[in-house]
Protein backbone atom coordinates (compact mmCIF):
# COMPACT_ATOMS: atom_id res chain seq x y z
CA UNK A 1 0.00 0.00 0.00
CA UNK A 2 1.47 3.45 -1.09
CA UNK A 3 1.44 6.28 1.21
CA UNK A 4 -0.36 9.47 -0.68
CA UNK A 5 2.11 12.74 -1.19
CA UNK A 6 0.37 15.50 0.79
CA UNK A 7 0.92 19.18 0.61
CA UNK A 8 3.12 20.31 3.53
CA UNK A 9 -0.28 22.61 5.29
CA UNK A 10 -2.45 19.27 4.90
CA UNK A 11 -0.24 17.53 7.65
CA UNK A 12 -0.71 20.29 10.34
CA UNK A 13 -4.42 18.91 9.97
CA UNK A 14 -3.12 15.15 10.77
CA UNK A 15 -1.51 16.55 14.24
CA UNK A 16 1.91 16.76 13.19
CA UNK A 17 3.55 19.70 14.25
CA UNK A 18 6.59 21.06 13.37
CA UNK A 19 9.70 20.17 15.95
CA UNK A 20 9.38 24.38 16.95
CA UNK A 21 6.01 23.28 18.71
CA UNK A 22 7.74 21.26 21.40
CA UNK A 23 9.70 24.14 22.12
CA UNK A 24 8.28 26.19 25.24
CA UNK A 25 6.55 29.40 24.05
CA UNK A 26 8.76 31.31 26.38
CA UNK A 27 11.78 30.16 24.87
CA UNK A 28 10.89 30.64 21.31
CA UNK A 29 10.86 34.14 20.99
CA UNK A 30 14.21 33.32 22.81
CA UNK A 31 15.52 30.99 20.31
CA UNK A 32 14.09 32.88 17.34
CA UNK A 33 16.65 35.98 18.27
CA UNK A 34 19.45 33.75 18.20
CA UNK A 35 18.72 32.34 15.51
CA UNK A 36 18.49 35.70 13.72
CA UNK A 37 21.59 36.97 15.55
CA UNK A 38 23.35 33.90 14.40
CA UNK A 39 22.11 34.10 10.50
CA UNK A 40 23.39 37.94 10.62
CA UNK A 41 26.48 36.96 12.07
CA UNK A 42 27.13 34.36 10.02
CA UNK A 43 26.01 36.58 6.79
CA UNK A 44 28.41 39.56 7.61
CA UNK A 45 31.54 37.27 8.12
CA UNK A 46 30.71 35.46 4.81
CA UNK A 47 30.35 39.15 3.27
CA UNK A 48 33.43 40.37 4.22
CA UNK A 49 35.21 37.18 4.32
CA UNK A 50 34.31 37.03 0.24
CA UNK A 51 35.01 40.53 -0.52
CA UNK A 52 38.77 39.91 -1.01
CA UNK A 53 37.99 36.92 -2.90
CA UNK A 54 38.99 37.26 -6.77
CA UNK A 55 36.27 36.45 -9.43
CA UNK A 56 37.53 34.87 -12.33
CA UNK A 57 35.04 34.27 -15.58
CA UNK A 58 37.72 32.48 -18.19
CA UNK A 59 39.27 29.28 -17.52
CA UNK A 60 41.70 27.43 -19.54
CA UNK A 61 43.52 24.31 -19.30
CA UNK A 62 47.23 22.75 -20.24
CA UNK A 63 45.81 20.75 -23.78
CA UNK A 64 48.95 18.54 -23.10
CA UNK A 65 51.84 17.39 -20.53
CA UNK A 66 51.65 19.69 -18.11
CA UNK A 67 55.25 22.22 -18.15
CA UNK A 68 57.52 21.99 -15.18
CA UNK A 69 58.31 25.74 -13.95
CA UNK A 70 60.23 24.56 -10.64
CA UNK A 71 61.85 21.26 -10.22
CA UNK A 72 64.06 20.88 -6.67
CA UNK A 73 65.49 17.96 -5.53
CA UNK A 74 68.24 18.10 -2.56
CA UNK A 75 69.76 14.48 -3.09
CA UNK A 76 70.78 15.34 -6.83
CA UNK A 77 71.36 18.96 -6.18
CA UNK A 78 69.00 20.31 -9.20
CA UNK A 79 67.39 23.60 -8.36
CA UNK A 80 68.92 24.08 -5.21
CA UNK A 81 71.08 26.77 -5.79
CA UNK A 82 68.24 28.67 -7.45
CA UNK A 83 65.52 27.86 -5.14
CA UNK A 84 67.07 27.43 -1.61
CA UNK A 85 64.90 26.16 1.34
CA UNK A 86 63.51 28.62 4.21
CA UNK A 87 63.43 31.63 1.05
CA UNK A 88 61.17 32.69 -0.57
CA UNK A 89 61.41 32.50 -4.74
CA UNK A 90 59.50 34.61 -7.54
CA UNK A 91 58.29 32.79 -10.30
CA UNK A 92 57.20 34.43 -13.74
CA UNK A 93 54.94 32.55 -16.20
CA UNK A 94 55.02 35.30 -18.76
CA UNK A 95 54.85 33.95 -21.88
CA UNK A 96 53.12 30.50 -20.43
CA UNK A 97 49.68 32.79 -18.99
CA UNK A 98 48.22 35.87 -19.87
CA UNK A 99 49.17 39.29 -17.85
CA UNK A 100 46.27 40.12 -16.96
CA UNK A 101 45.56 36.00 -15.33
CA UNK A 102 43.88 36.05 -11.52
CA UNK A 103 45.71 32.33 -10.86
CA UNK A 104 47.91 29.82 -12.09
CA UNK A 105 46.49 26.02 -11.54
CA UNK A 106 49.24 24.46 -10.33
CA UNK A 107 49.97 20.64 -9.89
CA UNK A 108 52.29 20.93 -6.43
CA UNK A 109 54.43 17.39 -6.05
CA UNK A 110 55.72 16.81 -2.98
CA UNK A 111 58.32 13.88 -2.41
CA UNK A 112 60.21 12.90 0.02
CA UNK A 113 62.78 9.55 0.15
CA UNK A 114 63.83 8.33 3.67
CA UNK A 115 66.83 7.45 4.49
CA UNK A 116 68.44 5.09 6.93
CA UNK A 117 68.94 7.19 9.81
CA UNK A 118 65.62 7.60 12.19
CA UNK A 119 64.63 11.03 11.81
CA UNK A 120 60.86 12.74 10.96
CA UNK A 121 61.18 14.04 7.43
CA UNK A 122 58.66 17.07 7.20
CA UNK A 123 58.49 18.48 3.77
CA UNK A 124 56.26 22.22 3.34
CA UNK A 125 55.23 24.14 0.79
CA UNK A 126 53.86 28.18 0.85
CA UNK A 127 52.43 30.75 -1.71
CA UNK A 128 52.16 34.02 -1.88
CA UNK A 129 51.78 37.13 -4.41
CA UNK A 130 55.20 38.68 -5.17
CA UNK A 131 55.95 41.07 -2.16
CA UNK A 132 53.75 40.01 0.43
CA UNK A 133 55.53 40.49 3.53
CA UNK A 134 52.38 39.17 5.77
CA UNK A 135 53.29 35.73 4.66
CA UNK A 136 55.42 33.81 6.14
CA UNK A 137 57.20 30.57 5.03
CA UNK A 138 56.01 28.76 8.05
CA UNK A 139 52.51 29.70 7.00
CA UNK A 140 52.50 26.50 4.43
CA UNK A 141 49.21 25.15 2.53
CA UNK A 142 50.64 21.82 1.87
CA UNK A 143 52.89 18.97 4.04
CA UNK A 144 53.83 15.72 3.81
CA UNK A 145 55.51 13.67 6.31
CA UNK A 146 57.52 10.34 6.24
CA UNK A 147 58.81 8.87 9.61
CA UNK A 148 59.62 5.43 8.29
CA UNK A 149 63.20 4.41 7.91
CA UNK A 150 63.89 3.95 4.15
CA UNK A 151 60.05 4.97 3.40
CA UNK A 152 58.86 7.52 1.20
CA UNK A 153 56.27 9.89 0.10
CA UNK A 154 54.97 11.34 -3.41
CA UNK A 155 51.76 13.91 -2.76
CA UNK A 156 50.77 15.89 -5.44
CA UNK A 157 48.47 18.80 -4.35
CA UNK A 158 46.37 20.54 -7.25
CA UNK A 159 46.03 23.84 -6.30
CA UNK A 160 45.03 27.63 -7.82
CA UNK A 161 47.74 29.92 -6.80
CA UNK A 162 47.13 34.16 -7.20
CA UNK A 163 49.45 35.81 -9.56
CA UNK A 164 49.96 39.47 -10.20
CA UNK A 165 51.42 40.02 -13.78
CA UNK A 166 52.31 36.25 -14.28
CA UNK A 167 54.27 35.83 -11.08
CA UNK A 168 53.69 34.57 -7.90
CA UNK A 169 56.31 33.29 -4.82
CA UNK A 170 56.83 29.61 -3.54
CA UNK A 171 59.14 28.93 -0.15
CA UNK A 172 59.23 25.43 0.82
CA UNK A 173 60.94 23.84 4.27
CA UNK A 174 62.74 20.72 5.30
CA UNK A 175 63.02 19.36 8.37
CA UNK A 176 66.46 17.51 7.88
CA UNK A 177 69.82 18.32 6.25
CA UNK A 178 71.98 15.70 5.56
CA UNK A 179 72.29 13.89 2.18
CA UNK A 180 70.67 10.51 1.03
CA UNK A 181 70.86 7.59 2.20
CA UNK A 182 71.72 8.37 5.55
CA UNK A 183 69.24 11.72 5.73
CA UNK A 184 66.07 11.63 3.52
CA UNK A 185 65.86 13.19 0.45
CA UNK A 186 63.35 16.11 -0.66
CA UNK A 187 62.21 17.07 -4.14
CA UNK A 188 59.64 20.29 -4.99
CA UNK A 189 58.22 19.89 -8.60
CA UNK A 190 55.25 22.79 -9.73
CA UNK A 191 53.94 21.68 -12.90
CA UNK A 192 51.47 24.55 -14.74
CA UNK A 193 48.55 22.75 -16.05
CA UNK A 194 46.30 25.90 -16.52
CA UNK A 195 45.19 29.43 -15.42
CA UNK A 196 42.02 31.58 -14.67
CA UNK A 197 41.09 34.99 -15.60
Amino acid sequence: MGVEARPAASLFSLGVRPPSSKIPSRYRVKFRHLTIAAFLFTLSVSAAGWAAWRVATEVAVEPGSPKTIVFVNSHTGIGIAESPPDVWHRVDLSGLIPQDAQAAALDAWLVITHGVLPEVADLTLAFRLPGDTTTACSSYRYETVEGNVNGGQRQVFPTYVPVDHARFEFCWTRSTRGEWPQNSSYAVNLKLTGWIR
